[in-house]
């Protein structure tokens, strides 16, 4: 989760030595469960595009072997065979519901610990010359660490309540109250953490989210929101209006449209002006993963190609990187991922849809779910439950019957004769 420990080893961050270490750790597991156990899962499509992807990303770096950082390639890599191992490790919902309290219990400490050092007036990334706003970054190495994981606590938490039909506010009399009280705190604590680290790539996705999971699960509860939401706009325009300036200005016309959100639309446009002039083999397999964007480094080493800038788009970056056919696997990894929602039902459609979407909207705003390792690690580990059997859910083998049966029962018929 990110949390600042100040660990270095070959380039690498204690962060991203802990996700790594605990991704092994599965490998190792799922190698001797597998042994023991002969009936393997068959491979998914979802698992197809993946693999698809990790061949065509590791074709890429050995194409670039010159320049490629293996460090980001690991860090882009990991994630997809986190999600190959947690598929066979986890068999039933039980096992779901587990992982998540586990990841709630895990979030707990990093939530509380970054409310008390924002209190106390430490944990101070820094404060905006132009604004003033303070941008707190808590017990993580980064304010955008601190705003993503209090806004994947959110999910989790929501994710929890509707897989369970809400038992987990509703089973136990005992700890009803308790279990609830503290998954309030824990709410309202997320809230203050992500505020406090101004990282509005999340306030967009957060929103979002609580739009997509209100719209689809419960009328009454979105004209709620929207009514807070209004409320909220009109009671703190002004705060809103320093953290949003640029984007407010240039809706009003006050300043270019390329000046909003920190200039991304200029970013965006640059880079891919950078991938126009690239020769052909360069614009299929991509400039290589990890390139040394904002640097002199890549031009160096590529005498004639401008410098590449930071993308600040998740899609992008990974266009630049491995060109149209890794943005073509990835893109199937996410529409696999889509289908597979689309036969869910009722409230766990509407929390696993919106969570999807809010994700890919944050993929493209800012470097989200695709290129953060440790946002990546736990996306994958969390969308394992859409190829878990459901009750609400036909299994594809009785699928199939059914959909052929007329037929079958035709040619029973002539056959009898």
């Amino acid at each position: 989760m990110s949390m600042y420990v100040d660990v270095t080893v070959f380039g690498f961050g204690f962060a991203d030595i802990a996700t790594m270490v605990f991704t092994l750790g599965l490998i190792v597991l799922f190698i001797m469960s597998s042994v023991e156990n002969s009936q393997a899962k068959p491979i998914s499509t979802i698992e197809k595009w993946m693999a698809l992807y990790i061949l065509w990303s590791t074709l890429a770096s050995l194409y670039h072997l010159d320049i490629v950082d293996f460090r980001t390639y690991i860090k882009w890599i990991l994630p997809l065979l986190t999600y190959m191992v947690m598929r066979r490790s986890i068999s039933d919902r039980i096992q779901y519901q587990r992982l998540l309290v586990f990841m709630v219990i895990g979030f707990s400490v990093p939530v509380v610990l970054s409310a008390y050092k924002t209190v106390s007036g430490l944990g101070l990334h820094r404060a905006i010359y132009w604004t003033g706003l303070e941008r707190y970054q808590g017990v993580y190495a980064k304010v955008h660490d601190l705003a993503h994981n209090m806004g994947l606590l959110i999910i989790v938490l929501t994710l929890l309540y509707f897989i369970t039909n809400g038992d987990i506010l509703k089973k136990g009399k005992m700890y009803r109250k308790g279990r609830i009280l503290a998954i309030a705190c824990l709410i309202l604590l997320a809230l203050y953490d992500m505020y406090s680290a101004q990282v509005r790539t999340v306030y967009v996705g957060i929103v979002l989210f609580g739009i997509v999971v209100l719209y689809l699960h419960s009328k009454k509860g979105l004209a709620v929101y929207i009514a807070v939401g209004v409320i909220t706009v009109i009671l703190f325009s002004a705060t809103i209006y320093t953290i949003f300036f640029d984007v407010i200005d240039a809706v009003e016309g006050k300043q270019g449209p390329v000046a909003a959100g920190s200039g991304r639309f200029e970013i965006w446009s640059y880079n891919l002006g950078v991938y126009s002039q690239l020769s052909l083999p360069e614009k299929i397999i991509g400039i290589g993963i990890g390139y040394k964007y904002g640097t002199a480094d890549w031009k160096s080493i590529k005498p004639g190609q401008e410098l590449v800038y930071d993308s600040h788009n998740d899609w992008l970056t990974v266009l630049m990187g491995t060109g149209p056919p890794g943005l073509i696997f990835m893109l199937g990894i996410y529409w696999s991922l889509y289908a597979r929602i689309r036969q869910l039902h009722g409230g766990e459609k509407a929390a696993y849809l919106a969570f999807y979407i809010s994700v890919v909207a944050m993929n493209i705003a800012s470097n989200s779910y695709l290129t953060r390792f440790p946002l990546a690690q736990m996306f994958y580990m969390l969308v394992v439950y859409l190829e878990l059997p459901s009750p609400n859910k036909i299994p594809d083998s009785i699928a199939v019957v059914e959909k052929n049966y007329p037929r079958i029962l035709s040619r029973k018929k002539k056959l009898e004769q």
